[in-house]
């Protein structure tokens, strides 16, 4: 009978051991009842009052199994459905960690954003991001990013599929984008979708009514066909529409009539147009067009991550935090706010993203800020400029120097 008993106890340590590591409760309940039946069993083949006393007490101790089993499926339950880490939290950063690199992606010929250059090197304010993402990670960017190139029609079908780590591109966000391609991460550029129009075309700058009938350049799988649809619309106008992966030589030959782009490119695509002073760019906005990268829908970690390593570079500009004096301010800084940034004292959430605590001091020291990424392609001072043109910061200035730029607080 001991045997017995033995063999029954070692039968409900394994059944515990089981348990504990599923959450499925219908084979919970079948290794539970087999377990009764044969304490049932053993009942049964009981011949003394010692063996029904020794029956008894493990009795006891399966009901009382029973019920440390039911609290510990129940807590392993709760942690399996813990809202702050839901279902696909952490797989990208394991793949990027484990594949050694980060893949990017993004067309090559959007100067300022993402170009190749003379060198063959890859250029820009998104491969500048890539590399910053990669800093974060892994410490450095140096051979840890890579680039893939794709059309701005491309652009849905790459997201679902699911097989790269960001898209560093002039991305505008919208609802049906948002939920059908992928998370926007912080918009970095406010902008405004505008028009050009040709002088000998019979467009009047800034009267709707006389695009009707006309023709329309834009680019194809962006955002710009499907607000021209609804200028059509709003106006009461039709033109027709002719799409192309990249309309600028088209228009500038003269087979189309008007253009639509974002605004603050639109100057800098007129100066390099055969005659400039041939068209003319619209006062009027048509619509907004807010430009953010993209990450897959799925993975909260990921998501969070990639807008964290966004956000120290906006805080580190409203702070004075720059790449030149990122040291001496982690070293004497008696700013809260800077030495939490730079990972020198407190946190605000680095490690559950599976980031070193000092990234943020890390990506300002290789990358910079935001307004020194910014000045390196789009400053007034050509001395300043790596690559790209000026463009003014109007709206993408800090919120507290009057634009629209705003990262939350690393607290």
């Amino acid at each position: 009978m001991h045997k017995r008993s033995t063999t029954l106890l070692a039968a409900l340590f394994v059944l515990i051991a089981i348990v504990a590591c599923s959450n499925n409760n219908d084979e919970l309940q079948a290794e539970i009842d087999d377990l009764k039946a044969q304490v049932v069993q053993a009942k049964a083949s009981a011949s003394d009052a010692g063996a029904q006393t020794e029956i008894d007490s493990l009795t006891a101790q399966l009901n009382q199994a029973k019920d440390d089993l039911a609290a510990a499926v129940t807590s392993a339950s709760e942690a399996a459905e813990d809202a702050t880490q839901p279902g696909g939290w952490g797989s990208r950063l394991k793949l990027v960690r484990d594949r050694g690199k980060l893949i990017c992606v993004g067309v090559n010929d959007h100067p300022g954003f993402n170009y190749i250059d003379e060198d063959g090197e890859w250029m820009g304010y998104g491969i500048e991001m890539c590399k910053a993402y990669a800093t974060a990670i892994f410490g450095d960017h140096e051979d840890r990013w890579e680039m893939q190139v794709i059309s701005w029609a491309d652009r849905p079908t790459t997201m679902q599929a699911g097989k790269i780590d960001v898209m560093v591109l002039a991305n505008t966000q919208n609802a049906r984008r948002e939920a059908t391609w992928g998370n926007f991460t912080t918009i970095h550029h406010y902008a405004g979708m505008g028009i050009m129009s040709r002088l000998d075309s019979g467009i009047v700058a800034d009267d709707w009514q006389s695009l009707d009938a006309k023709t329309l350049c834009v680019s194809a799988g962006t955002n710009y066909v499907p607000a021209a649809e609804d200028l059509k619309g709003q106006y009461g106008i039709d033109f027709e529409m002719v799409q192309l992966d990249d309309p600028m030589p088209a228009y500038d030959q003269g087979r189309c009539d008007f253009i639509i782009a974002g605004k603050a490119d639109l100057g800098r695509d007129q100066a390099d147009f055969t005659n400039p002073d041939a068209h003319v760019v619209w006062d009027s906005l048509m619509g907004k067009d807010p430009w953010g990268m993209l990450v897959g829908h799925g993975d909260d970690q990921w998501y969070d991550l990639i807008r964290f390593v966004e956000w120290v570079m906006i805080n580190a500009e409203e702070l004075g935090v720059t790449s030149e004096n990122v040291d001496e301010m982690a070293a004497t800084s008696e700013n809260a706010r800077i030495r939490r940034m730079l990972g020198v004292e407190g946190e605000y959430g680095q490690e559950i993203l599976g980031l070193d605590l000092d990234f943020g001091h890390n990506v300002i020291k290789k990358i910079g800020n935001f307004h020194e990424l910014v000045e390196r392609f789009y400053s007034k001072d050509e001395s300043k400029r790596i690559g790209g043109f000026f463009r003014p910061r109007a709206n993408d200035a800090l919120w507290n120097q009057g634009g629209l730029l705003f990262a939350p607080g690393l607290e």
